[in-house]
């Protein structure tokens, strides 16, 4: 004190925030909110998803963004995980930060693009019988050539495509597989549609229970 030289006892210590738990979707990216990361980089920092090493996407002073396990557990379920953010360089006595999330991935579909990939399918924009069109998804499972997590899905052949076929009524599935380029694990299933009327287009892959992936009204 008398020579006004400062000592740090104790490190910045970060710290992740448990307010709620936070609800991602398996293999998209996940932010989570918290303080003291600091000038922390993606290259020091370490996220384990349920004791898995999760790939970095950014991080803030006040968040972390990851990549949620794609596989974390199995489909058609939603998991309570334990969420632990290992920082190097960061000399706390206390341990590393730790919260939660709540992980889904049961199977569900996103946006869906016309055959031509210039309008979206809408309510006011129906598709028509005998139509190609692109469903964007998440949470159909494993893919063969594998893409290491991370890294981008194939944008030319060998395509990621789905390991097991994928069936759906009322449509044939020309491709089902990872979205060309796609970091996050957004799927693409590209359908011809074989009847016309309002319907509920179920589907099933192996491993998975029998799902409905969509409920379109297509026009003759």
């Amino acid at each position: 004190v008398d020579t006004g030289v400062q000592v740090e006892i104790i490190g910045r210590t970060p710290y992740l925030g448990r307010n709620s738990v936070i609800l991602v979707r398996a293999g998209l990216a996940a932010i989570v909110p918290g303080i003291g990361f600091g000038d922390s980089t993606p290259g020091n920092v370490t996220v384990l998803v349920g004791n898995r090493k999760s790939a970095i996407v950014q991080t803030t002073p006040t968040s972390i963004g990851f990549l949620v396990p794609w596989n974390i557990q199995p489909s058609g379920q939603v998991a309570y995980v334990n969420l632990v953010a290992e920082i190097s360089g960061v000399h706390s006595p206390f341990d590393f930060p730790e919260s939660f999330i709540e992980v889904d991935s049961t199977p569900a579909a996103g946006t869906i693009v016309h055959q031509s990939w210039d309008t979206l399918v809408t309510a006011a924009s129906p598709p028509h019988v005998g139509e190609i069109i692109h469903v964007y998804a998440v949470g159909l499972g494993s893919v063969n050539p594998k893409v290491p997590d991370g890294t981008p899905a194939p944008s030319g052949e060998p395509l990621a495509r789905l390991a097991t076929p994928m069936v759906c009524q009322n449509s044939d599935v020309l491709y089902a597989g990872l979205a060309t380029g796609a970091v996050e694990r957004i799927y693409q299933v590209d359908l011809r549609l074989n009847v016309s009327g309002y319907w509920q287009f179920h589907c099933s892959i192996a491993g998975l229970t029998d799902f409905i992936f969509l409920t379109l009204n297509v026009l003759p």
